[in-house]
């Protein structure tokens, strides 16, 4: 077994799961230990805060403005954990969505279990992405959303991301397949951001 079969196996068996995708799925969630140390200060829970509020405000932003004929559906789960934010469904194409959002400057992450269910994912011949709202810290403005195609994430071994806790930091090497602005002054700002998210096209098409 490789390095990064290893890792992998090892946060399956860390996290409560095995390596069978549909026990995975009906597994209960592990339950979080609480580690000693130094609290955290009132500004990283004033930022964390803000962020979790931005998600959620993101994803129900996403399926609100969603296109014609397509469908995205937040998925609310209890049962376990790594399944991505909203699946989703357009020309054809399905995808799970992961959202994320982030104080500039920052760095994007998944989870042990996101990285898992992802990999599984690509290796039955699944589509997700993830898509990293990234907000401004003097405005509290949302600015950027980054796309990325998780076959550009799960690409990379399990050793190359930057651990800390049950989260896996992207290195420098991933880069977003687009990037699009909030400050876009144009009337197909929104119809290219999903062009972008469903058909990873930048020609503007729509």
């Amino acid at each position: 077994m490789s390095t990064n079969e290893e890792r992998c196996q090892d946060l399956l068996i860390n996290y409560g799961f095995d390596n069978d995708i549909d026990k995975f799925l009906k597994e209960e969630p592990p339950k979080e230990t609480k580690k000693r140390g130094a609290s955290p200060s009132f500004e990283t829970i004033e930022l964390k805060k803000l962020q979790t509020k931005r998600e959620a405000e993101f994803r129900s932003w996403l399926i609100e403005n969603k296109p014609k004929h397509s469908v995205m559906v937040p998925i609310e789960t209890t049962t376990a954990t790594g399944v991505p934010d909203i699946f989703a469904c357009y020309t054809g194409k399905s995808f799970w969505l992961e959202c994320k959002s982030l104080v500039s400057p920052a760095v994007t992450y998944l989870r042990g279990t996101q990285y898992i269910f992802f990999k599984k994912l690509v290796e039955a011949g699944g589509k997700g992405k993830v898509l990293t709202q990234f907000i401004l810290r003097p405005t509290q403005k949302a600015a950027t959303i980054y796309i990325y195609d998780v076959e550009d994430i799960v690409c990379y071994p399990i050793d190359t991301f930057k651990e800390s806790g049950q989260r896996l930091y992207f290195p420098k090497s991933i880069k977003p397949r687009h990037v699009w602005y909030y400050n876009q002054q144009k009337e197909y700002t929104m119809n290219y951001l999903y062009q972008l998210i469903f058909l990873d096209n930048e020609d503007i098409i729509w």
